[in-house]
């Protein structure tokens, strides 16, 4: 992926989306043809026309993950945040992503009582460091979807931040971590490096 990302610069949306996000998707089980609907429609109360998201990722029909993709030289946008909380709300999904093909922000239906019209950030990454990031990719395997896993995983991202600033809880973590992605990804040990996993939404 980092060799991808180099040799981008002047890719526009349809490079990004073909060369780094369609790469990836696959990379955590999602299979193109079967899993995943391009420009989906999603139907609106505020209008009687759809709107659109750039990719829906589904498990036997079902909607599970919202991507909104921009072309890289796109900042991700307090507009285009407002664009994936829309979809995400529209659609019913729990999880969005909002991309550049550089950088990652993950989105979450909150779960807390009495907030589920509320979208929340969960985390964000640049692309060329989603190795190190891997709790966070964690949650957007195919097979945690598959499983109904994926509020559990959500819990457990929220919940690292704090345990990986307890040396006693870090190592029994990371290591659960690796052996959780090992099923559905193929990393070697380099590519597992989880000394920086967690970064805010800036």
């Amino acid at each position: 992926i980092c060799e991808r990302i180099d040799n981008s610069s002047d890719f526009n949306e349809d490079d990004t989306k073909n060369k780094i996000i369609n790469y990836l998707i696959r990379k955590l089980g999602w299979d193109i043809y079967e899993n995943v609907k391009f420009e989906y429609p999603i139907s609106t109360t505020h209008s009687a026309n759809p709107i659109h998201v750039d990719y829906m990722l589904q498990v036997s029909g079902e909607n599970c993950i919202a991507i909104e993709a921009k072309r890289q030289d796109k900042n991700l946008s307090d507009k285009f945040r407002g664009d994936i909380s829309t979809y995400m709300m529209e659609s019913g999904v729990e999880i969005g992503v909002l991309t550049n093909g550089v950088k990652a922000e993950i989105y979450v239906k909150s779960n807390t009582m009495g907030s589920s019209n509320y979208i929340e950030p969960l985390d964000s990454f640049y692309l060329k460091n989603c190795s190190k990031n891997l709790i966070v990719m964690n949650v957007l395997l195919r097979e945690v979807f598959k499983k109904g896993d994926q509020r559990e995983k959500i819990d457990k991202v929220k919940k690292s931040r704090t345990n990986f600033q307890k040396p006693e809880l870090r190592e029994g973590l990371e290591e659960s971590i690796k052996q959780e992605i090992n099923e559905h990804i193929q990393l070697s040990d380099e590519d597992i490096n989880l000394h920086d996993p967690i970064n805010k939404i800036i």
